[in-house]
């Protein structure tokens, strides 16, 4: 039974018994032997969630008998549990081929064809196995959940009500109802189905995440937390729940330590498959509860029992090396050890030193230096860099990357011991000499001509932004149902298996990533100016292994020869940045396909008021974009009574780090635009607007409360109106959806 893309635990034990029961209906037929003592220790295992050992007993099966129907299909049910979706449809296939009109085989490569996006393909298998069994519910739960994939939301609910009709208390369907009007944006109709599924199924993990979703979205944040809480309790380390706890947590901050909340964090933190910068804040916020972070806020000087206490916290080490903290007083903590560790050259602390280097580092060295700081990086760079000793490095390591050391190439070929401090020479030696070598070999696709986007490429060769970490990992989708959820005014766009996406703008890569990562049957094209920020996504496309993602350089204003065209196209966050945005806007529109989508991001004027006192505030001090010049505003800003009026940029994530900075307040070109002017640049580029991509958030809800009639998520107009009154409502940029007339 899939429920949000994968088989759930609840249903497995369910789904095994109706496997028993139905193939000893037609036992001859199938050749079903469950006196096979493998295979009945295998299916106890399965049930036990234990697959690697479950798949292994499978195989041993198939091993002496490789036409044996039943391990073929379970081997296929574990695989398409385990993510390996293409084996899992091998499997289930053979095992068909077996018994081409066996209703659970067929009901499986349905959910194997529903993971792929091959809607299509699913609903024809799974009404074949309802036409063999008329009274299968799981079949029916699954053909609801193919079309809700496919936007069928009517189709959908019928397919669900008649699972209940065969079975009241079936909870896949009542969970399945709730996630077809949740997906409308219908939270009141979705949350009495979470419910009952509740109510029925007190241990159904997906229930309580589903519940946990819609909560949070009507505001119930608290009563979100319980129930994405409850899900991971029934299914610890699960990914999708997971990220639904983490969507939940952002904007929280805790005001009493909680063990198995910080147990949950620093899970988050030491899990390369998650971005770790969407639990930064409320970690740090864990963090302060401690008394011996307290203690150590308030120190001066820091003393031994400090350092020890500070190290002995499980989330301490994990926040400094995982990702940038925007917190105040967590960039003061760390600046005060890094000048106290720096002067001890202390062996014992050798970890916590290197956590400090990875920490500013991901920062970008944005610290402010005091003239004790520059006084230790002088006397550290006065020494021959193959010399240094393991602590020194790490000291240095503290205050600039190692590449910027005279004499640190030599550091490559030496070996390190404890491995934390190779992996620090790694990253800031041996990662950017790497990129460098890429640079040399990146195709460009167009010169760069016009003079604003000369001034931006040299931002962004000297500055490449965002320097990102991890990307979050996504079961993997199909393009076209994707946009269609994600985007209100949308429908089938009827595109090939194999969509072209163009990333116009792509920085370092990390949305190119994600996309290529999510939309692994999507071929991905990232352009950008800058020839440093490119090398930066190739060297993370080649470290994940992805064959369906290329970067070109190039400039958004020079593509008019272009001759290739794209299914989607992502430009966010990079027309405003442009000479002329809608010269930009209009060469993409002649790169869009006429059954394209486009995702458009652009600054707001009303959500970015302090953003352009700040500007105005900087153009007077005749501060420009140097890497000193941004740590002296930013201190002014942390400081100065005068700027008092923007200190609310101490509350935005980009203040904490040198690039991210840079981009926000010092950038060489910023446009900014109101939602009647994107109305009527749609309006003259032959667009039609699809709606803003926060249309499932709080926003979203808070918006339907205002205009409640669909037609209004439609309405420019009625957006305009809304964000008069809530002006933050935009405080990143507006992220829409547009496509062509037709």
């Amino acid at each position: 039974m899939r429920i949000s893309g994968k088989i759930l635990p609840l249903c497995l034990a369910r789904y095994i018994q109706g496997f028993a029961k139905v193939s000893s209906v037609h036992a001859d037929r199938f050749r079903v032997s469950y006196a096979n003592h493998t295979l009945d220790k295998a299916i106890s295992r399965h049930r036990e969630g234990q697959l690697e050992e479950a798949g292994e007993l499978y195989r041993r099966i198939l091993k002496r008998e490789p036409r044996h129907v039943d391990a073929l299909h379970l081997l296929g049910v574990v695989e398409r549990q385990r993510g390996h979706v293409l084996e899992a449809e091998s499997l289930i296939t053979r095992a068909l081929h077996e018994a081409p009109e066996n209703p659970l085989f067929l009901n499986s490569l349905g959910d194997v064809y529903i993971s792929q996006g091959r809607l299509d393909e699913a609903c024809l298998v799974l009404t074949r196995a309802i036409r063999v069994k008329p009274d299968y519910v799981n079949a029916y739960n699954n053909l609801g959940c193919a079309y809700r994939e496919a936007g069928m939301p009517d189709e959908s609910i019928d397919h669900y009500r008649h699972a209940l009709a065969l079975h009241p208390q079936q909870v896949e369907s009542l969970v399945g109802l709730g996630q077809v009007y949740y997906g409308q944006g219908d939270m009141q109709a979705a949350i009495p189905y979470f419910e009952r599924a509740i109510s029925v199924a007190p241990f159904s993990a997906d229930a309580h995440h589903s519940f946990g979703l819609a909560l949070y979205n009507v505001g119930r944040i608290d009563e979100a937390l319980v129930k994405f809480r409850e899900a991971l309790t029934i299914a610890p380390g699960d990914p999708i729940y997971t990220q639904g706890l983490i969507l939940a947590l952002r904007g929280i901050a805790f005001t009493v330590a909680d063990g198995w909340y910080e147990r949950f964090l620093v899970g988050c933190l030491r899990n390369s498959d998650l971005n770790h910068a969407d639990v930064a804040a409320s970690a740090g916020t864990m963090l302060a509860l401690k008394p011996a972070v307290a203690t150590a806020i308030g120190a001066d000087p820091l003393t031994d029992r400090h350092i020890v206490a500070l190290t002995a916290e499980p989330l301490f080490l994990p926040l400094l090396h995982a990702t940038v903290v925007p917190l105040l007083w967590f960039e003061e903590l760390v600046v005060k050890l890094r000048v106290t560790l720096t002067e001890w050259q202390n062996p014992e602390y050798l970890p916590l030193l290197t956590a400090i280097a990875h920490q500013a580092f991901n920062t970008g060295y944005v610290y402010p230096r005091s003239a004790r700081d520059i006084e230790i990086e002088q006397a550290l760079l006065s020494q021959p860099a193959e010399l240094m000793t393991q602590v020194e490095l790490m000291s240095l390591a503290a205050y600039r990357a190692l590449v910027d050391v005279p004499g640190a190439r030599s550091l490559v070929r030496r070996k390190f011991s404890p491995s934390y401090v190779g992996a620090m020479i790694h990253r800031t030696l041996r990662e950017p000499l790497e990129e460098r070598t890429i640079q040399t070999h990146i195709l460009s696709l167009s010169p760069v001509d016009d003079d604003v986007s000369k001034k931006v490429q040299g931002q962004y060769e000297a500055f490449p932004y965002p320097r990102w970490i991890n990307v979050q990992r996504s079961v993997p989708q199909r393009l076209a149902q994707t946009v269609m959820r994600d985007c209100p005014g949308s429908a089938d766009p009827g595109w090939p298996g194999t969509p072209r996406l163009l990333v116009a703008g792509c920085g370092t890569g990390r949305t190119s990533i994600t996309y290529a990562q999510k939309f692994p049957q999507t071929e991905v094209l990232g352009l950008d100016l800058s020839r440093t920020s490119l090398a930066y996504g190739i060297r993370k496309a080649r470290e994940l292994n992805l064959p369906n993602v290329e970067f070109c350089q190039a400039d958004i204003l020079s593509l008019d020869g272009l001759e290739e065209r794209f299914e989607f196209i992502d430009c966010v966050g990079v027309l405003h940045h442009l000479d002329d945005p809608i010269a930009g806007w209009q060469v993409l529109h002649r790169l869009l396909k006429q059954n394209g989508i486009m995702k458009i991001g652009l600054y707001s004027e009303l959500a970015r008021q302090d953003v352009v006192a700040a500007r105005e505030e900087i153009a007077h001090a005749g501060l420009s974009g140097t890497d000193d010049c941004i740590r002296e505003f930013r201190e002014r800003v942390k400081t100065d009574p005068a700027l008092a009026h923007l200190r609310s940029l101490a509350t935005v994530a980009d203040f904490y780090s040198l690039g991210d900075c840079r981009d926000l307040l010092f950038h060489v070109q910023e446009h900014r635009f109101s939602i009647p002017a994107i109305k009527r640049h749609i309006d003259e580029l032959g667009l039609r607007f699809l709606g803003f991509s926060l249309s499932l958030g709080r926003a979203g809800v808070r918006f339907r409360t205002s205009f409640p009639t669909p037609a209004a998520a439609l309405d420019l107009d009625c957006w305009a109106a809304f964000e008069e009154q809530y002006p933050q409502t935009f405080r990143g940029m507006y992220v829409f959806y547009c496509a062509k007339r037709t």
